[in-house]
């Protein structure tokens, strides 16, 4: 990923199965740099963010109906 923007995942097995994953939203400034990985991940994620030193980073995860997780 190296766009800012809504992401989501999709997956289908050999029978033809599909499962959408919940989505992503990646918001930074100009200055950071963000990855999101594995995707799609099912219950657990990492968040790496590379950013100028000394400035604060925030993160907060929403699920795909905008609650917070």
């Amino acid at each position: 990923m190296s766009d800012l923007g809504i992401y989501t995942a999709r997956a289908t097995t050999g029978a033809g199965c599909t499962a959408l994953s919940n989505a992503v939203t990646i918001i930074a400034e100009s200055a950071s740099i963000v990855w999101v990985f594995p995707n799609p991940s099912r219950d657990q994620f990492q968040v790496r963010v590379y950013n100028q030193p000394g400035k604060q980073v925030s993160v907060v995860v929403n699920n795909a109906l905008i609650q917070l997780v």
